[in-house]
């Protein structure tokens, strides 16, 4: 709301303090009419903005570096000789697979060897359902999982919003 205000401040030359009470007010009657449902659509609508307001960044990210084809060249070639990159001295003369950086489970599956990440199978399944359990309580409580349990068609569906 505050970034609203000073938007039309600066841009229609109204009184911040009235700007901002009418954002405020626009906003408390969009909740109070809609509820639920209403912050529902907005996080929804929102995914979709995200989504596509970061599809031009991408595409014009591979254009500057030359194309998806150019990207593989470059890491096959860091694959192939990784202490020309060493980054933060991870990579201690291991021999990893052409397709290391480019491929999600290959490089995985062939074993931690060849693995640039160094992690393995009980690795990427244990560790993501320990982190957050110890690192990150406040996830429990969050209000996008409370709403969507709230929102929820029954408790079957309300248990499965974590």
């Amino acid at each position: 709301m505050n970034a609203l205000a000073k938007l039309l401040h600066s841009l229609l030359g109204w009184n911040y303090d009235l700007a901002l009470w009418i954002c405020s007010g626009v906003v408390l009657i969009y909740v109070l009419k809609g509820g639920l449902t209403s912050a529902i659509y907005t996080e929804v609508l929102q995914f979709f903005m995200i989504v596509l307001g970061f599809a031009p960044v991408v595409y014009l990210g591979l254009q500057d570096v030359g194309g998806l084809g150019v990207i593989k060249q470059q890491l096959t070639g860091v694959a192939a000789h990784p202490l020309r990159l060493d980054i933060s001295g991870m990579i201690r003369r291991k021999v990893l697979l052409r397709n290391a950086w480019s491929s999600a489970w290959k490089p995985v599956l062939a074993g931690l060897s060849c693995n640039p990440h160094g992690r393995g199978l009980v690795a990427i399944g244990v560790r993501p359902g320990i982190r957050p359990s110890f690192v990150v309580p406040w996830m429990r409580a969050n209000f996008l999982v409370v709403q969507r349990a709230m929102a929820a068609k029954n408790m079957s569906a309300a248990r499965r919003t974590r």
